[in-house]
């Protein structure tokens, strides 16, 4: 999933609104997740329990930083690839794909350059030879 998916942050069950990551500071999107979760009707994901069912506590979830794994955007992967000599036999951007009006206008921005970024749900490569 790239950096700028509407869900790059991976902190969707915590702050589901799309892009939350893109427009609002960094400490802003931690602060909401820190608020959520402290919440006694917030339902953590499995991997958030400890062996007996319960909450771990935040802190022992080591969200200091929003977990987007490497912010890796399609552009920076791309720009890494070519500066290591790898090129590309195939390259192919999977627009997001919830709903039918969703899939087409994804569809319709995904193919912009500046857009694509946004609206791309997997990108795909295989390396050239």
């Amino acid at each position: 999933m790239p950096y700028y998916h509407p869900w790059g942050h991976h902190v969707e069950s915590l702050v589901p609104p799309p892009w939350a990551h893109v427009v609002f500071p960094e400490k802003a999107v931690l602060s909401t997740c820190a608020r959520i979760y402290d919440i006694p009707e917030f339902k953590p994901r499995i991997w958030d329990l400890d062996d007996a069912g319960n909450k771990k506590p935040i802190k022992s979830l080591g969200v200091e930083e929003l977990p987007t794994l490497n912010k890796l955007t399609i552009v920076g992967f791309e720009k890494l690839c070519c500066e290591t000599g790898f090129g590309f036999a195939r390259r192919e951007m999977v627009p997001i794909s919830s709903s039918r009006p969703a899939r087409t206008f994804s569809s319709a921005l995904n193919r912009l350059p500046k857009m694509r970024e946004f609206f791309t749900s997997v990108a795909i490569y295989a390396r050239r030879k």
